[in-house]
């Protein structure tokens, strides 16, 4: 398969971190980040209900603390706390 046989440009994570910046900055997202974007998602997932033993297999955690860390709880509290089911 040739290069331009590619839906995207072979870019390494650093072009792409920084495409990502630059394009958060042009809609006013502020400073994000890649790594930003990583918390939006682990948090959005855990707001939505998502178990956070589920969250923190995606992320790759080994410890539940880790992945409590990244997760911001919204207003609804309730709904996080629904999340962490220890068991």
């Amino acid at each position: 398969m040739g290069h331009d046989e590619y839906i995207l440009p072979r870019w390494s994570l650093d072009h792409i971190g920084k495409a990502f910046k630059r394009d958060a900055t042009r809609a006013a997202l502020g400073e994000a980040s890649l790594h930003w974007l990583r918390h939006s998602c682990a948090s959005a997932a855990a707001n939505a209900g998502v178990p956070l033993q589920n969250v923190q297999a995606v992320l790759g955690h080994s410890d539940i603390a880790t992945t409590m860390r990244y997760v911001h709880p919204s207003d609804d509290l309730a709904a996080v706390t629904a999340a962490v089911n220890l068991g």
